[in-house]
């Protein structure tokens, strides 16, 4: 079964929800509009503020459950 999901928009809300997706094995593919925020987090840094989720979002970008790209 594929366990894929695709979120639009990567806001306070989305971005912490994608990333517990990512972690649990769905491989999470989603779109931004701000090409600095998609390169931030494709680094597996974050660009907010929010105790702990730099590790969940490092935990899920090294193995490859993460793809962010930019809207045009």
């Amino acid at each position: 079964m594929d366990k894929s999901i695709y979120v639009v928009g990567i806001g306070y809300v989305v971005l912490p929800t994608a990333f517990f997706f990512a972690n649990t094995g769905c491989h999470v593919y989603g779109v931004a509009a701000a090409l600095r925020t998609v390169e931030t987090i494709n680094r597996g840094e974050i660009p907010v503020v929010e105790p702990d989720l730099d590790i969940l979002v490092k935990s899920a970008v090294r193995p490859g459950n993460w793809r962010l790209a930019r809207t045009m």
